[in-house]
């Protein structure tokens, strides 16, 4: 189980490219919206204290946040 900090520096270590491949996003201006979107998401949205089991499974969630 990974908390939001250990999280947030291991999106801030993926470069532009290898987050593109992890998570399937086609264009630069995708990859760049989205990383910083999901990071904000990170930052702001989630409790205090939750954990994930990876980085892959909190984008799973942030992209069920959007309904």
């Amino acid at each position: 189980m990974k908390s939001v900090v250990e999280l947030l520096n291991e999106l801030r270590e993926i470069g532009t490219f290898a987050f593109a491949q992890r998570f399937r996003l086609q264009t630069p201006e995708a990859v760049s919206a989205t990383k910083s979107d999901f990071d904000n998401w990170l930052r702001r949205s989630v409790t205090p204290g939750r954990q994930f089991e990876s980085l892959e499974d909190a984008y799973f969630e942030y992209i069920r946040s959007f309904g």
